[in-house]
């Protein structure tokens, strides 16, 4: 076995035999996971166990909590002949003791040492972080890193030797790199407390240098790659010995390689003791000074190394700064004698060279905290996609103060929240879950593998064990009244305020395979299916009433190989015979038969209608109604039945599922719902609350969360992989993953699609937005208030020009737009309407034929052919101008006082005086490639334009002044490639910088002062919307938004690819806070809300991880 293993706390530990009190620690968890316990936590002294981290050389490690100061601490139970002897654990709590008084940075503190059965153990702080030589392993380290951390080390030692307490197995595993930065030497003395003088050591032959040696009493030697001489020969060693195995250790993370050769105990023994260092090897660049010092520590003989952990460290000070020292020690002690009060060991503060070493310590830990925040950032990116959660408790952990590590850190969090965190945790005990079931009125109950039960309070949001380790093999729940049960061997337990019973059901334990409560809380059900004719138990359900304690079970034969469907309240019992189906009403007499050739698939929650699979024909399923036998076909292959008498039905739709709410009595259709086909069947990764409010549906890696009323998606979240949700409640989803129960609240989430129609319009402040219905001559329109979600509908009182399509009826070309005065205007071939609040709908004499539309703060702009006006209502007089040619871009500034059009013929503003100014007068090719690759941009003043343009085979960036007569101020050459979606460009909020698509599939922002470019890869951008001075949310042809900040140099994506598709290009608009609303990203029709990020500087972001980490 190996000592050298790396634990997060005490690292080092070694196994062996358990003694005494951790042994019989041990045998108590054992037996608590087995058989029925005491229901309490173990305890060692005021201390409730966690989890055994490990066992080695000194004793065992738990994990533990102290409840009066509510902190989690290392225990450590200290054990071998030593501690059993009462002179030897005298001597050891002594010298325990000892070490809780020291207080050092570099050490472990111990809080407390104390005795439980004859045996000691210590407490100590509890510490995350790499160990050292995780830490040397991690990336190439400069040698002034390294003696940075080691000089922290060595303090740690130093301290210690001071009170008289020596070490004896120093080596990389027993460092701690905090979290915080601080070097932290662990393991300190307890290995060895107490006198074992005489005892002589037990040496193998051969063995492996990280192997433990141990004397004849089983105390420990140490570990061979770092044990001096001394310790070869059995003795005890001082702190001398601790000097050595640093300087081994020091010289390993110098060189790249130990000191000693020899890869077993036979080879090493004699290396060390004669002190043949091995030559190192070249390309280290550490000067000979450092060298020189840590090999006169790695001398065989004691006498000739450093008199002291002390006189080390200051010798492997820099030769200048040790100079600087003793200058000032000379002059420090001059003073003293002169009466001064200057210590003599003092450094004067003015001393440039000890100034200039720390400084550079402080570069080297600066650097080692940086190196451990790109670790945690990477981490953070690496569990997006897979848990959220532990993306933010990696955020949490990062230490320094780097902006750029901050920036990183608010879109890591920014991405996670968009994918859906936890609102709150529930914790259990350290073991995993196994299930957890909701209960009626507001409570969890669940089920650890270890066999303990664990109930949770929603409200107060607290938890408790109520059944010790062992008590339970199953767990169920009743839906609709606050009654569970448990099952273990031939023994079920009840627990309710009036239906706490045990039942024994050792009669059927064996053959049933399917167990449940009844939703009411009234009845027990066990299925045994006899598979096979040659099964040796009858097939049977069995039925025990639970308002009747004591009474036998109801049971029904079940003919071989089959499934019954059984009510959710256990009233109606329906399985297949030779003659049918048997429908059996548990109570109410005999039962009937229905001449049906199926299989039964589910009831509906009023127990009228029974969903089955006829034997006839695959992918279809008949609803019988049960009374009468009178079916009907639907052409679907699964269904989930909701209350009342309403079902959802699922089939194939190419490579998608339709997933459609229908009424079971009369077949209308409520709604219907596409999503991908992400494999695995539907039926199991399709489910609905409770209260039939919501539905939540897998989508590969993620979850949807739609409205059951509406048939539409609203969010998103996403789970740990090979876990599924549950509903927990009224909009309420958990998931139990280890040790905990995540609550998630989607209707809290940053990402809501609030609203599908047919189509959508977006006004240019981000304050409203518009529904349009598929028939326009005779549908509703809608007028959403994006701030408050209020509505107001209205149909166009004109009848525009339809087709029919089977009794449904579209209009052809038909616009919409709405300004920021909430006016919409309708304009299609031949019609137009405009409504607005105080008029309401009303007829307009503006038509369309063909051409752009551009919302305006009010009215809207219109441009066919060269032909451009602006329309503010039926009673408003329009305003009209001539571009130089056919107009293909059309753009109003932020105030609407200016328009900028592109054609063939160049590029004009238009001024709401009725000027016409030329800006680029140079013709633009016409050819659809070349339109494609152009775009225009206004400032947010509204005082510059941004131009791209094909120039000879690439694209030109040019921004004009327009404030008066138009001016150049900046042009920049990009690169161009076919193929892609139409370039778009847009300033940031402040107008400093540009960001645009080139046709290379990426996203680029250009500082128009410094002309600093940054680059993020994005390909195949459909539309996106600059947020804030470094973000961009984007949506690709996929219709998939996307979130991307230049800064942090990431993306990642805002919700799963629903394979929406669709023609409509998608529409983003900024509101007033800052949240993003997109119109037809998910699909047409679709109105998406993200919602802003708050954190700003390094200081916000902190606050917020630590805020979000905290519900965690």
């Amino acid at each position: 076995m190996t000592g050298d293993a790396e634990t997060l706390v005490s690292p080092g530990l070694r196994p062996e035999v358990l003694g005494d009190a951790a042994q019989r620690q041990t045998k108590a968890l054992v037996h608590a996971a087995l058989f029925k316990g005491t229901g309490e936590a173990p305890t060692i002294g005021p201390y409730r166990v966690l989890t055994r981290l490990g066992e080695g050389g000194m004793g065992v490690v738990y994990a533990a909590y102290d409840d009066t100061l509510e902190r989690k601490v290392a225990l450590k139970l200290l054990r071998g002949a030593i501690v059993r002897r009462p002179e030897g654990r005298v001597r050891t709590l002594r010298e325990a003791r000892a070490l809780a008084r020291l207080s050092h940075p570099n050490v472990v503190h111990v809080y407390q040492v104390g005795e439980v059965d004859d045996e000691v153990f210590v407490a100590m702080e509890f510490l995350t972080g790499p160990t050292l030589r995780a830490w040397l392993k991690g990336q190439p380290r400069t040698w002034r890193e390294v003696l940075a951390v080691f000089r922290q080390a060595g303090e740690g030692l130093a301290a210690a030797h001071r009170q008289g307490v020596i070490h004896r197995d120093f080596k990389p595993a027993n460092v701690i790199v905090g979290d915080d930065g601080r070097v932290r030497v662990l393991d300190f003395g307890l290995a060895h407390f107490g006198d074992d003088r005489g005892a002589t050591a037990a040496l193998s032959a051969a063995g492996e240098p990280t192997d433990v040696l141990r004397t004849q009493t089983g105390a420990v030697l140490g570990t061979p790659a770092y044990m001096a001489a001394e310790q070869f020969a059995g003795a005890r060693g001082d702190a001398r010995t601790d000097q050595f195995s640093f300087c081994t250790a020091l010289y390993e993370a110098l060189y790249g390689q130990r000191p000693f050769a020899g890869d077993t105990l036979a080879a090493l023994v004699p290396a060390v003791t004669t002190g043949r260092i091995e030559p190192v090897k070249a390309g280290r660049d550490v000067p000979a000074w450092l060298h020189r010092v840590v090999v006169r520590g790695l001398q065989p003989d004691p006498a000739q190394r450093w008199p002291s952990m002390d006189a080390l460290l200051a010798a492997l000070e820099p030769p200048a700064a040790r100079r600087g020292r003793i200058a000032a020690v000379v002059g420090s002690s001059a003073a003293l004698l002169l009466g001064g009060s200057i210590l003599a060991t003092r450094t004067a503060p003015d001393d440039p060279q000890r100034l200039a070493e720390r400084e550079a310590a402080a570069r080297a830990q600066a650097e080692m905290r940086r190196s451990q925040d790109e670790q945690r950032l990477t981490e953070a990116r690496a569990a997006l996609t897979r848990d959220p959660a532990d993306t933010i408790r990696a955020l949490a952990r990062l230490a320094g103060n780097d902006p750029a590590t901050w920036q990183r850190a608010r879109f890591f969090a920014a991405a996670a929240q968009a994918r859906g965190l936890p609102a709150e945790v529930l914790r259990a005990g350290e073991s995993p879950l196994a299930e957890v079931q909701p209960l009626a009125g507001g409570g969890l109950v669940g089920r650890d593998e270890l066999g303990a039960v664990w109930q949770w309070n929603m409200t107060e949001r607290t938890g408790i064990r109520v059944l010790a380790p062992g008590a339970a093999t199953d767990l169920w729940a009743a839906r609709d009244v606050p009654v569970w049960a448990v099952k273990s061997g031939a023994s079920v337990r009840v627990f309710g305020s009036d239906r706490a019973q045990t039942i024994d059901v050792g009669a059927v334990e064996a053959a049933a395979h399917a167990w449940r409560l009844a939703s009411d809380g009234r009845t027990l059900v066990a299925v045994a299916s006899k598979w096979h004719k040659t099964a040796a138990h009858d097939g049977a359900i069995h039925l025990w009433d639970l308002t009747r304690p004591g009474s036998p079970p109801q049971t029904i034969a079940l003919p071989p190989e089959t499934l019954p469907v059984i009510a959710d309240d256990a009233s109606v019992v329906v399985h297949g015979q030779a003659d049918g189906l048997r429908v059996v009403r548990p109570g109410a007499g005999a039962g009937s038969t229905l001449p049906y050739r199926g299989t039964p698939w589910t009831l509906s929650a009023d127990r009228r209608f029974l969903v089955a699979s006829p034997a006839d024909r695959d992918g279809v399923l008949d609803v019988i109604e049960l009374t009468t036998g009178t079916s009907r076909r639907v052409e679907a292959g699964s269904a989930v039945v909701l209350g009342g008498a309403d079902a959802l039905f699922m089939r194939p739709f190419g490579p998608r599922v339709l997933v459609w709410r229908e009424s079971l009595a009369t077949s209308e259709l409520a709604w219907q719902l596409q999503v991908p086909a992400q494999g695995g069947a539907i039926e199991r990764r399709l489910i609905v609350d409770p209260d039939n409010n919501q539905f939540a549906v897998a989508l590969g890696e993620q979850w949807g969360v739609g409205d059951l009323g509406r048939g539409e998606l609203t969010s998103f979240l996403t789970v740990p992989k090979d876990r599924s949700p549950q509903w927990a409640g009224p909009g309420a989803l958990m998931v139990a993953v280890r040790d905990e129960v995540r609550i998630h609240r989607p209707a809290t989430a940053p990402v809501q699609l609030r609203r599908r129609a047919w189509d959508c319009a977006l006004s240019p402040g981000g304050r409203w937005a518009a529904a349009l219905p598929w028939d326009v001559a005779r549908g509703a329109f809608e007028r959403i208030d994006l701030t408050t979600g209020a509505t107001a509908t209205f149909r166009c009182p004109t009848t525009p020009k339809t087709q029919d399509l089977g009794g449904e009826f579209a209009s052809y070309s038909s616009v919409t737009a709405i300004d920021d005065a909430g006016q919409i205007a309708m304009l299609g071939e031949g019609w137009g309407c405009w409504w607005d609040e105080q008029h309401g709908a009303r007829t307009g004499q503006r038509a369309l034929t063909w051409g752009l539309v551009a919302a305006l703060p009010r009215g809207v702009a219109i441009a066919e052919g060269a032909e451009v006006e602006v329309w503010s209502g039926p009673d408003e007089k329009t305003r009209s101008w001539t571009a130089a040619g056919t107009v293909a871009d059309l753009q109003a500034s932020p105030s609407g006082a200016l328009l900028a059009v592109r054609s063939d013929r160049g590029i004009q503003v238009l001024r709401d005086t009725g000027e016409v100014v030329p800006v680029v007068t140079e013709p633009t090719p016409a050819e659809p490639r070349a339109v494609t690759a152009g775009a225009l941009a206004w400032s947010p003043d509204g005082a510059r334009l941004a131009a791209l343009d094909p120039v000879d085979g690439s694209l030109a960036l040019t921004v004009w002044d327009v404030a008066g007569p138009p001016r150049e101020v900046a042009r920049y050459g990009l690169k161009d490639s076919p193929g892609r979606p139409r370039n778009q460009i847009a300033f940031t909020p402040t107008g400093a910088a540009a960001v645009l698509t080139d046709r290379h599939g990426s996203l680029m922002r250009i500082a128009l002062a410094g002309r600093e470019t940054r680059r993020i890869e994005l390909p195949d951008l459909f539309a996106f919307q600059v947020r804030g001075e470094t973000e961009v949310i984007g949506i690709d042809l996929q219709h998939t938004p996307h979130m991307a900040d230049f800064a942090a140099g990431e993306t990642a994506p805002l919700t799963p690819n629903l394979e929406a598709g669709g023609s409509t290009k998608p529409r983003l608009r900024r509101s007033a806070d800052g949240s993003v609303w997109t119109c037809a990203a998910l699909g047409p029709g679709s109105l998406l809300e993200i919602a802003t990020t708050d954190a700003a500087t390094p200081e916000d972001v902190r606050a917020r991880v630590r805020e979000l980490a905290a519900s965690l």
